[in-house]
């Protein structure tokens, strides 16, 4: 029912924008063809690839699905300029400021605006392009035993000399919403594996969604194989998220095995560290353990050791913290809100998850939501960035020395 109201919603807004559209264009027959034919290819691409992706050969979903997913993204900033000037008509006939037919003149069989408008967002989205490749690369540093947030230079140690050399902080990297399938493919999957292989990390934590919504490309460009290349000392531990499900869970899980990847569902394990790990299924997943079952877990073990949560959806952050009141610190990390990906969504993924990127503290508890690695539908972003975490947990002793050298 409610896929239902959002395809109405989405087809509706749809066809106002490319009627809008198609009315600019110069009243040219060949011209009105050539329209119509990439209204209508605008229009069915993703409603095809939701109803009959799986069964089509993966030839055709491909451009299908790059049009469709690049269109629904991106459909805000062809709403805006026509829906600006309807708005204005609007307001025209009470004020009368412009001679209603010179509107109408400009609004219709208008090539030379509707090329401007093209140009622009050719521009407009080849920029956007350019922001999406550029990844950001965000640091944290905290304390390893009681996860307390510090300072880069209490985790710096000396290069040469003394008996702080042998204290090293544990370097982790997190992302999140690789997104890999029809849109983010095997070159640029080497790319991300080579980037993150640079920082020598101890551990790599994905947080949900390496998978987009079809596996058959991921077979097909051999990324379990290119994942299997990622080099870390200690290991790579993921959690599902939703676009596991959408893909297919039981055919996603198997994925994750070869590409080396160990996959946490609903399960709490102590890393050598003595940090205590927890890894929760996606709310897809209406079966998954609670919060509080998995936190008995962790209360078996012991409840006063730091804890890494990996869930790919921030949930509920308020509750969490009360549910943790009377026990260590925490760190969650998680991704999913892609920070909005493209200006406007930002505030509405601010409103849904009260974080919808960055980290935010709560007493002795951190929340670390990342904007992605890569993007759902288009490859482009605009006021966002697409990033990849590393997270660097120092011992007291080294803080303690640090500030003794200081």
């Amino acid at each position: 029912m409610i896929f239902a109201v959002i395809m109405v919603l989405y087809l509706s807004i749809q066809g106002y924008i490319l009627w809008r559209y198609y009315q600019l264009l110069p009243q040219r027959r060949i011209i009105k063809i050539l329209g119509a034919i990439a209204a209508l290819l605008l229009t069915v691409s993703m409603p095809l690839v939701l109803l009959f992706g799986r069964s089509l050969p993966g030839e055709i979903v491909r451009p299908l699905y790059l049009v469709g997913a690049t269109w629904m993204v991106g459909l805000i900033y062809f709403l805006i300029p026509v829906l600006s000037l309807d708005l204005f008509r609007l307001l025209n006939r009470l004020g009368r400021w412009i001679a209603p037919e010179k509107i109408e003149a400009f609004r219709l069989g208008n090539g030379k605006l509707f090329l401007t408008l093209a140009l622009f967002y050719l521009i407009f989205f080849t920029i956007g392009n350019r922001v999406y490749e550029e990844k950001a690369r965000r640091e944290y540093f905290f304390n390893l035993e009681n996860l307390q947030v510090i300072d880069e230079t209490a985790c710096r140690l000396p290069e040469k000399g003394g008996e702080i050399d042998s204290i090293h902080p544990i370097k982790i990297i997190m992302v999140s919403d690789l997104h890999l399938g029809h849109t983010i493919q095997g070159d640029e999957l080497k790319r991300w594996v080579a980037m993150l292989n640079e920082e020598a990390a101890d551990y790599l934590f994905i947080a949900g969604d390496l998978i987009d919504n079809d596996l058959r490309p991921l077979y097909d460009e051999q990324m379990a194989q290119i994942l299997a290349e990622l080099s870390v000392t200690q290991g790579v531990y993921a959690v599902l998220g939703n676009h596991e499900y959408i893909a297919g869970v039981e055919q996603s899980i198997p994925f994750f095995a070869k590409s080396g990847i160990t996959l946490l569902r609903d399960e709490v394990i102590e890393l050598p560290e003595g940090i205590l790990l927890m890894g929760r299924d996606d709310k897809m997943n209406r079966q998954r353990a609670s919060l509080l079952s998995l936190l008995e877990k962790v209360d078996q073990i012991d409840s006063s050791r730091p804890l890494i949560i990996l869930d790919h959806q921030p949930g509920d952050i308020v509750g969490r913290v009360r549910s943790r009141q009377n026990a260590g610190p925490f760190l969650q990390l998680s991704g999913h809100t892609h920070d909005g990906q493209v200006w406007p969504y930002m505030y509405a993924t601010d409103y849904l998850h009260k974080i919808s990127s960055g980290l935010s503290t709560f007493g002795k508890d951190h929340f670390l939501i990342s904007s992605g690695l890569g993007v759902w539908g288009g490859k482009f972003r605009v006021g966002t960035r697409s990033e990849y975490v590393v997270i660097n947990l120092c011992s007291s002793e080294a803080v303690e020395a640090s500030q003794l050298k200081d």
